[in-house]
């Protein structure tokens, strides 16, 4: 009788959480978007400065530290990912800063996307090149001495150790107008990477991106 009481009261408590009035719901998600507005830009400044911090660790041979700073990064940037918002029409799935070393074919995890996703980047800082030994080349830049091959590319995950099939080259001038891709075909892994050169061990240097992707 006592547990048929508890069940009967759990019903009655989520029938009444359930009927919250339309006023109390906007009123809370203007509360969150707020919030999200204000921190957004701060943990984005943050970011920024880890990557320049991580960069001039690796500049003077100090790995230890900046592997440390590296896990600074993947946290907050795991962080950031499990954020969801609402933005108008579309849902805000993933909003990070990127940071994609040129000598990795996975670069950047985006994850899983689906066809009518729109995943936009916009430049924020750091050189790279796809070989050689000091990264000389910005992939915002009008033209770079080794071409697209600099650029930054939206592609699939490594298969059997080589780079996946390049879905879309990003091209320049994003710092001053974002660029947007609207996604083709269901995938299950995408990623941020340097457009040729990412098998490459020895390649140098990362860049900054600030990166969403909405449905």
């Amino acid at each position: 009788m006592r547990n048929l009481l508890i069940g009967t009261s759990l019903l009655v408590l989520s029938s009444l959480w359930a009927a919250d009035p339309a006023e109390l719901n906007n009123l809370r998600n203007s509360y969150q978007s707020a919030i999200n507005r204000a921190v957004k830009p701060i943990t984005d400044t943050y970011l920024v400065e880890l990557t320049k911090l991580r960069d001039t660790y690796t500049r003077n041979a100090n790995l230890e530290a900046a592997n440390s700073v590296q896990l600074e990064i993947d946290l907050l940037n795991a962080k950031t990912a499990a954020t969801v918002g609402t933005v108008g029409t579309l849902t805000t799935v993933l909003d990070a800063v990127a940071v994609v070393p040129a000598n990795s074919m996975e670069g950047f995890k985006l994850g899983s996307v689906r066809r009518g996703d729109v995943i936009t980047v916009s430049y924020v800082s750091g050189l790279w090149k796809s070989d050689g030994s000091i990264p000389t080349e910005n992939p915002d830049a009008e033209t770079t001495d080794r071409g697209d091959k600099t650029r930054l590319a939206i592609a699939e995950s490594p298969k059997e150790g080589r780079p996946g099939d390049v879905i879309k080259m990003v091209p320049a001038h994003t710092r001053d107008k974002p660029f947007s891709y609207t996604v083709q075909t269901t995938r299950e892994d995408v990623v941020l990477r340097i457009h040729y050169g990412g098998d490459n061990p020895k390649a140098p240097g990362s860049v900054t991106y600030k990166v969403k992707v909405q449905r």
